[in-house]
């Protein structure tokens, strides 16, 4: 199932949410249709730091967890890019941050929370 997205432009930021119900079987595939969606608009509004709040609900595999961040530059991610996460679903928390790990260790600056206040001090 494709997921929700909403933008909304700030001064200093781009905050969007992600919402929907993860698919048995395309977890990655929805995954990255989102993230490109979101690289695609930020490279078009040159908006580097990006504060996403997800509410995606359903649990997500490991291997489907590697992909999104080994395939990040792939699917039109950018290392200019700072990307805060905010994680609303705790089933959702081990898989968000072995993302992370993976993104971060291919030298993409993205960070995991699970309030939106800390978030945005990372972010800022």
């Amino acid at each position: 199932m494709e997921y929700d997205i909403t933008f909304k432009e700030n001064v200093d930021h781009l905050r969007l949410e992600i919402s929907g119900t993860r698919t048995r079987g395309s977890e990655e595939t929805d995954a990255i249709k989102s993230w490109s969606k979101v690289a695609e608009f930020c490279k078009a509004k040159n908006i580097n730091h990006i504060l996403a709040i997800l509410r995606i609900t359903g649990p997500m595999p490991p291997w489907a967890s590697f992909q999104i961040g080994a395939l990040a530059e792939e699917f039109g991610w950018s290392r200019k890019f700072r990307l805060a996460v905010v994680t609303l679903d705790k089933e959702s928390m081990k898989a968000n941050l072995f993302t992370e790990t993976v993104a971060v260790n291919r030298g993409f600056d993205v960070k995991i929370f699970d309030n939106e206040q800390d978030a945005k001090i990372w972010l800022l």
